[in-house]
């Protein structure tokens, strides 16, 4: 949610039923969840392995997790994106 109002979401790909409840305890409860019980996303997103976060920003991957991401981690390469997007246009 910090990182909206720059135009990032994060969204999480998973093949297994993944309970709000877990999200929240690991501080994640404002990312996109879509559960690909019929396999619509590997190709789609190039997925190879579930779970994987996506980093989206105006409809591109700009970063991927493959497996379990704790917030931690996360939230160093959303930084480490937004620092490389920004040094881009900040002249």
């Amino acid at each position: 949610q910090q990182y909206a109002d720059k135009g990032l979401k994060v969204v999480l790909v998973s093949r297994s039923k993944v309970n709000g409840n877990i999200l929240s305890d690991m501080e994640l409860e404002n990312i996109i969840l879509l559960n690909d019980k019929k396999s619509a996303y590997p190709k789609k997103f190039s997925i190879k392995e579930f779970p994987t976060t996506l980093l989206v920003s105006s409809g591109t991957i700009k970063k991927r997790w493959t497996g379990v991401v704790l917030p931690a981690p996360m939230a160093f390469g959303i930084e480490a994106e937004l620092t490389s997007y920004e040094s881009n246009f900040v002249k």
